[in-house]
């Protein structure tokens, strides 16, 4: 499930649901079968059989010899066995399961019956007959001929799929509330970075118009060719100042008609200078034209960082490094903005992952795999849709389609 577009407090709210969900789960599936089965004659094999067949657990009976005498319904149902009795006298564990499993499970009936005590495995996944794979926790119940003879082993396993499930979910949950609350301290940095510069900037800028009436200083005078390098530094800094204080806005609720083509070249105004160092080139095409789309302008300028960003490190190893993007007016209703680079492209195989949150082809420590989740996610917040195209060592071309608004709206 994606939760990007959630806001603080229903993160918070369904995390603290997620919390109690797992524990009720933890605390069904921790009730001890072994001592539910201590209350029934242990010693006659045949007398458990009616109870273990309406039991909602896998459970099977193994000889000493690890051969299976009995599974239950819950156990044929559950890896979708079509004639059980075909493995009455077979090796347990089933040859279908993964080898890992096997290893483990071989391992913990030989200390069983070593030892005659209890033993697990938990948290390796098994297989059905097809191949589906299931988290199983599974109990080893040793049980007695008498006080002190082994007779037979029990094999009790219960499906923990969907608590496991569960717990990733809660911990998608969190990071996604976590990766949310470091995205709003870095807006009320960047609003209080373009605060603390404009005041001393405005400073500095009211001496500089002082010294430029001052009639001591001649028009031929070098001063005057400062005087304008220093009012074109200002305007610079004060296009980036008004730049951080609108992408502050990434985390803001406020909702209004904004204009598509000039808030993507506010960003790759602030991305030209460090982009041009590392011969990455933009090409704009039809930015000009008039769209306005409704919806927040400071989370749309992240939705196209966000994809420079991929489209930037999708070129690290390419000859030719261009961002091409293009502004489409699809319909009266409708337009498109398409971003595309020259990188290395993006494999079929996992093409369909891309949009998955924390999905992501970097080394561990260089990536969250946020970044297009997050553009998805925003995306579908104007009422819009994100599509993909990518050939290798050709490039990748995304489009963002979305409705138009009038400034009226």
């Amino acid at each position: 499930m994606d939760y990007n577009s959630y806001s603080k407090e229903e993160l918070i709210g369904l995390l603290g649901e997620k919390d109690k969900s797992i524990k009720h789960m933890k605390s069904t599936y921790g009730s001890s079968f072994s001592e539910n089965f201590k209350s029934k004659e242990r010693s006659k094999f045949g007398d458990t059989i009616d109870w273990l067949e309406h039991s909602p657990v896998c459970t099977k009976i193994v000889d000493l010899d690890f051969n299976l005498q009995y599974m239950s319904r819950a156990g044929i149902e559950g890896l979708q066995v079509d004639d059980v009795t075909n493995y009455y006298g077979s090796p347990y564990p089933f040859h279908f399961f993964p080898e890992k499993f096997k290893i483990k499970m071989i391992a913990a009936l030989e200390k069983v019956k070593e030892t005659k005590e209890m033993g697990q495995v938990v948290d390796e996944p098994l297989s059905d007959i097809h191949g589906q794979l299931h988290c199983f926790n599974a109990t080893l119940i040793p049980v007695f001929k008498n006080d002190s003879e082994l007779d037979y082993i029990i094999v009790v396993s219960i499906n923990v799929s969907d608590m496991k499930a569960a717990e990733k979910e809660k911990i998608e949950l969190q990071r996604t509330y976590f990766h949310n609350s470091k995205l709003a301290s870095l807006g009320e940095i960047a609003a209080g970075v373009g605060h603390e510069i404009n005041n001393p900037l405005a400073i500095a800028m009211g001496f500089v118009k002082k010294l430029k009436k001052d009639s001591t200083i001649q028009e031929d005078s070098p001063l005057i060719k400062s005087f304008s390098h220093i009012d074109e530094a200002h305007s610079r800094i004060a296009t980036i100042v008004k730049q951080l204080k609108t992408y502050a806005r990434v985390d803001s609720t406020e909702i209004e008609p904004f204009c598509v083509g000039s808030n993507i070249k506010q960003v790759t105004m602030m991305l030209k200078d460090i982009y041009t160092k590392e011969d990455i080139h933009f090409s704009m095409i039809n930015l000009d034209e008039e769209v306005l789309c409704m919806g927040n302008s400071g989370r749309f300028q992240q939705v196209m960082m966000n994809l420079f960003t991929n489209a930037r490190d999708a070129m690290v190893d390419a000859k030719m490094k261009n961002i091409i993007i293009e502004l489409r007016k699809e319909s009266e209703s409708k337009a498109s903005i398409l971003v595309s680079d020259t990188g290395k492209g993006i494999p079929k195989d996992i093409q369909e992952k891309v949009f998955e949150p924390f999905f992501t082809t970097k080394e561990i420590g260089e990536g969250t795999g946020m970044g297009l989740g997050i553009v998805l996610s925003l995306i579908k917040e104007i009422g819009g849709e994100l599509s993909m195209n990518s050939q290798i060592n050709i490039g990748t071309q995304f489009k963002l389609e979305f409705p138009i608004c009038s400034e009226e709206s």
